[in-house]
């Protein structure tokens, strides 16, 4: 767009639903593919499990779905299926595994997280139950002690007909030498298979599907991905058809809108959330949200927040307990909620049928999303059963930086991104680890049967090498018929998903105490325990000398503290000291000014009965004239003239008045104190050509407010 279009964009004023053509960044489109239509009842599948599916309106097969029949999935052919979210994948599982399940054989349908596992769980049970096929799961341990966490029990897979489980759930039934219970397994549905290429679970993964495939050769391996940029080579590592779809189920729009803050942003949600859920599409359902962040506390905030402005909004990531989570995907598949908020770490396990997908953050726990999983996210956005498109908002914050990357930059690259390639990082603790777990699954029994399996795998080392360093830490047993098997100790680490390092640790530190001292010339111990026990040493140190380090400068800011009280106090002491000896000075000052006026007052007494009253003179400019006694001295340097008047009767002045000419003497010191450090002031002149006027108004008696001067009595 034009430049000023740019800057309307990054006005904090914009809004977006008002100019969605200045937000849009592209649009994907579904093009003819000029595959045919093909009704679900034409296909060659038992009645009962043919009305299931048509009950639930799959009245036709969607494209991917008929590619992957016409590469042979109802005649047992191995197929990798890669297509978008949402294409109908599925299903496709479904279509060959229950036809098997009705005639005897096992369908075991793998996920990559409990979540799913569990959904799939209940959605069987709730679908084919009816049918009298058993439905049974298995899963690892959940991690997460969510409160209210419904334990599922691992019911009995020799005797169930659907088998759904995790990756590791299986994984540990086939390391435990436990193949048996999956006996006449007739399908193996691997859902998001391109885990594989995950750091931590992929190898396990890899080497899994390798057992499956030797253990259970004659069964049927049906592989779901999303899309990758090297699906060709996926399927040649497992001996899979390819079955690839490119096209999305339904159109696209795909927006960005840049933003300076959280408020900013949570605002744009809430109006996106509100357009979206007051919108239906033309199949009858309402407009629905998923918004991904990076954390469970930030799922919880924004969804109060939109529930605080009257939408219907709610928090779902792995911490929340089994009931919490089924309620919100009932509500969800209600059109109860207008949103979920959820983790990109979920979202993989996340199986709603939203039609607008907002990425609140481009983080995925401390690193940024990848194409890939970008890909699948948005992905999430329109399902063709129940929308007619598909609507993605990307809310970067502009000037927020990660990992030296801003996010808004982080935004465009990933709109503007292809899929990558996936693969499988082999390495040495992983591939030892994947022997032993063979080994131990009593798939390979003889040194032979390893070199032979291990053949075409490009493990990092040499099979006979790896052996030799598994008999070495008792991992295996190697008899003189070059035949093969787990030790105790062996069985244990394959059985708990350990390195063979890790297990060698903790077996040692069970059996002694001073284990540590075995492993300093260890080869296969990658950190230098004396070492790191020096590092520790001076850590702890340095620790102990920091913590001495801000124990004295704690005390000596203490003892600054109570010294510079005490400092404050002795001043303080001291001008007390000082203000009462002036106060002491001038109260006797003024007694002894009172006596004199009262002896003053004896001595004058007959003389005023002789001569008249002497008025007070002012000259033309209402100075005093009249002389004034040596004691008023100081007062006259201030500015202030003080009268004794003359005509008043001789009187003594009784004792209770002395308190009272006390507080007038001390009034007047004020008052000339006052006007003192006025004097000193560049705003106020003593020159004789002052403003007399000013003078006046500042020395008003209480006594006489019209005189120019003050009066003792």
């Amino acid at each position: 767009g034009s430049l000023d279009d740019v800057l309307e964009m990054l006005s904090p004023r914009f809004d977006p639903l008002a100019h969605t053509d200045l937000t849009l960044f592209d649009r994907v489109k579904v093009h003819d593919d000029k595959i045919p239509k093909i009704a679900m009842k034409r296909l060659k599948i038992p009645e009962e499990f043919k009305q299931v599916i048509l009950n639930e309106k799959n009245d036709y097969l969607l494209p991917v779905q008929y590619l992957a029949i016409r590469e042979g999935l109802l005649k047992g052919e191995n197929l990798l299926v890669v297509s978008a979210t949402g294409s109908g994948k599925t299903l496709i599982g479904e279509l060959a595994g229950i036809p098997k399940a009705l005639n005897g054989k096992k369908f075991l349908f793998l996920t990559p997280l409990v979540a799913l596992a569990n959904q799939k769980y209940r959605d069987f049970k709730k679908r084919y139950e009816p049918l009298g096929l058993k439905v049974a799961i298995k899963v690892g341990m959940n991690r997460i002690k969510a409160k209210g966490e419904l334990k599922l029990p691992n019911s009995n897979v020799q005797d169930a007909d659907i088998v759904v489980g995790t990756y590791e759930g299986i994984d540990f039934m086939l390391r435990s030498g436990d193949s048996d219970a999956l006996k006449d397994l007739g399908l193996v549905l691997i859902d998001e298979i391109h885990t594989i290429s995950d750091e931590d679970r992929g190898l396990r993964l890899n080497g899994l599907i390798k057992r499956i495939e030797h253990i259970f050769p004659k069964t049927q391996i049906i592989g779901l991905s999303a899309t990758i940029k090297n699906p060709q080579d996926l399927a040649s590592d497992f001996n899979m058809k390819l079955v690839q779809y490119k096209e999305r189920p339904v159109p696209l729009e795909r927006h960005i809108v840049f933003v300076r803050g959280d408020v900013q942003r949570r605002i744009i949600m809430r109006k996106l959330v509100q357009r979206e859920y007051y919108s239906t599409s033309s199949k009858g359902f309402k407009g629905q949200t998923l918004i991904f962040t990076n954390s469970r506390r930030k799922t919880h905030k924004i969804a109060n927040f939109l529930s605080g402005k009257g939408i219907n909004a709610s928090a779902y990531h792995a911490g929340l307990s089994y009931f919490k989570k089924e309620k919100i995907e009932k509500d969800f598949s209600k059109g109860k909620i207008a949103a979920v908020v959820t983790t990109a770490a979920l979202a993989a396990g996340v199986d709603f049928p939203a039609s607008q997908v907002i990425f609140e953050s481009l983080l995925m726990g401390n690193k940024w999303i990848s194409p890939n999983e970008f890909s699948q996210m948005l992905g999430r956005a329109g399902r063709p059963t129940y929308h007619d498109r598909g609507v993605i908002y990307l809310v970067p914050e502009i000037g927020s930086e990660f990992d030296n990357e801003s996010e808004e930059a982080v935004a465009l690259d990933l709109l503007e991104s292809d899929v990558e390639d996936i693969f499988v990082d082999y390495t040495e603790d992983g591939s030892l680890e994947q022997i032993l777990a063979d080994i131990s699954s009593k798939s390979l029994r003889k040194v032979k049967d390893v070199e032979e399996f291990y053949q075409n795998i490009p493990v990092p080392m040499d099979i006979m090498t790896a052996l030799d360093e598994l008999e070495d830490k008792d991992a295996i047993n190697i008899h003189a018929d070059n035949t093969i098997d787990t030790t105790r100790f062996g069985k244990a680490v394959a059985m708990s998903f350990l390195s063979v390092d890790d297990g060698v640790i903790i077996k040692d530190s069970i059996n002694d105490p001073k284990y540590l001292s075995y492993y300093y010339n260890k080869p296969f111990f990658k950190t230098n325990l004396k070492e790191l026990r020096i590092l520790s040493e001076k850590i702890d140190e340095d620790n102990e000398n920091a913590l001495k380090k801000n124990k004295k400068i704690k005390n000596k800011s203490k003892q600054d503290k109570d010294s510079s009280k005490k400092d404050k106090k002795d001043k303080k002491d001291k001008k007390d000291k000082k203000e009462t000896k002036e106060k002491d000075k001038k109260k006797n000052k003024s007694k002894k000014d009172k006596k004199n006026k009262n002896k003053s007052h004896k001595s004058k007494e007959n003389k005023n009965k002789e001569k008249p009253k002497k008025p007070i003179k002012t000259n033309e400019n209402n100075k005093i004239t009249e002389e004034k006694p040596k004691e008023h001295k100081e007062n006259e340097s201030s500015g202030i003239k003080v009268i004794v008047e003359e005509d008043v009767d001789e009187k003594p002045v009784p004792k209770k008045e002395t308190k009272k000419e006390s507080k007038t003497s001390k009034y007047i010191d004020n008052i000339a104190d006052y006007f003192n450090g006025l004097n000193q002031s560049k705003d106020y002149k003593t020159s004789d050509d002052s403003n007399v006027d000013n003078k006046k108004n500042a020395y008003k008696s209480k006594k006489d407010n019209k005189s120019d001067v003050i009066y003792i009595k």
